[in-house]
C-alpha cells in the first residue's frame, strides 16, 4: 500500500464526522490484520477495536455509497485474519456496479 493514498493517524487525530475504509496493521509484522468501513464516523469504529499492537491507516472516499464496494475489493486483495467474510464474486472495475 502505498503512503500517498493512506494516511496513518492516531486514534485521538481522527476528526469526528469522517467516514473511509480503516485498516488495523500489526506493528510487529506490518501486516493488515483487518479492514473495515464507516460511511459516516470512522472514529467511533475504530476506537471500538482493542488497537494495543496495531497502527491505524485510513483510506478516505469521497462517494459514501461506494465505501462498501471499496471495502470489499481491498478485503479480497489483501484477505486479513480477522475479517470473517472475503466475498467471492469478483470486484474488479469490469465488475464495478458504479459503472454506468
Amino acid at each position: 500500500m502505498s503512503n500517498k493514498t493512506l494516511k496513518t493517524l492516531n486514534p485521538t487525530n481522527i476528526p469526528e464526522q469522517f467516514g473511509g475504509i480503516y485498516f488495523l496493521i500489526s506493528e510487529r509484522t506490518n501486516v493488515i490484520k483487518y479492514i473495515g468501513m464507516s460511511q459516516w464516523d470512522v472514529y467511533s469504529r475504530i476506537l471500538s477495536h482493542d488497537l494495543s499492537g496495531y497502527k491505524v491507516k485510513i483510506l478516505r472516499v469521497k462517494d459514501r455509497n461506494k465505501i462498501r464496494w471499496y471495502e470489499r475489493r481491498w478485503i479480497q486483495k489483501y484477505k486479513p485474519r480477522y475479517n470473517k467474510f472475503v466475498p467471492m464474486k469478483r470486484t474488479n472495475y469490469l465488475h464495478n456496479p458504479y459503472n454506468q
